[in-house]
């Protein structure tokens, strides 16, 4: 079985998006999911912006904590 290599999966997601040049646009990253700690499950949400900042959201029971930077 052959899988691919880290340059390979980066460099056909640098394609898909525009290329090398678009990806130099890209200024803020967010992601979003669910955490599942122990059976206690956790929406999340982080948003990264160039150049160092950040900013992690974690929902539980109708409250929210948040931590950035």
């Amino acid at each position: 079985m052959n899988g691919q290599s880290a340059d390979e999966v980066i460099n056909k997601y640098i394609e898909l998006i525009g290329g090398e040049k678009q990806w130099k646009h890209v200024n803020t990253i967010t992601t979003s999911g669910e955490y599942n700690y122990g059976g206690v499950a956790f929406l999340l949400k982080l948003i990264a912006k160039t150049p160092d900042r950040y900013k992690f959201v974690v929902t539980f029971k109708g409250k929210y904590y948040a931590q950035g930077l």
